[in-house]
């Protein structure tokens, strides 16, 4: 993931937790934001009503959020809003990176066996890609990140724009 961070102005890490994330970005302005008081670096505010004006970040993260939100939608489409295009400014700008947990796995070891219920939605890679398209995103990359036996998650790299739009 270290080499989608591409320099930019804004980066957005939604759900920012330690904000781990951000300590590996070379972007002008980090802004961590959290639902919870304690883990927001910068800004207290939920994934699906952003603070911030349309157009105003090169790059968003949604890092291990997307599943706890029982209808991921509109953090998609929040994150979309913010984005600036990706031909408007730069090639640094409009690129959205995503993990999220592979649908089986996470299924099994949060509802089976730890009878955890902070994750609300499962789906497949494919189904974490179509909602990303149809929040208007381009996808460019999809790929499972394993841990022997099981795959654990996914990670997705998507852009707002198309990539070889001028």
């Amino acid at each position: 993931m270290r080499r989608c961070l591409l320099p930019g102005r804004v980066i957005l890490d939604v759900g920012t937790g330690t904000g781990e994330a951000l300590k590996h970005s070379n972007h002008i302005a980090k802004i961590g934001i959290d639902t919870d008081p304690a883990a927001a670096l910068h800004v207290q505010a939920d994934a699906r009503a952003l603070p911030f004006r349309d157009n105003c970040a090169d790059t968003v993260l949604l890092l291990d959020v997307l599943e706890h939100l029982t209808d991921p939608t509109p953090a998609l489409r929040e994150a979309y809003r913010t984005l600036r295009t990706r031909h408007t400014r730069s090639l640094f700008a409009g690129h959205l990176l995503v993990t999220v947990p592979h649908g089986i796995t996470n299924w099994i070891t949060h509802r089976l066996i730890a009878r955890k219920r902070e994750h609300k939605s499962f789906h497949t890679a494919r189904g974490w890609a179509r909602k990303l398209k149809a929040a208007g995103f381009h996808l460019l990359t999809r790929r499972p990140v394993r841990y022997f036996p099981l795959p654990a998650c996914h990670f997705l790299h998507a852009t707002k724009g198309d990539l070889w739009t001028t």
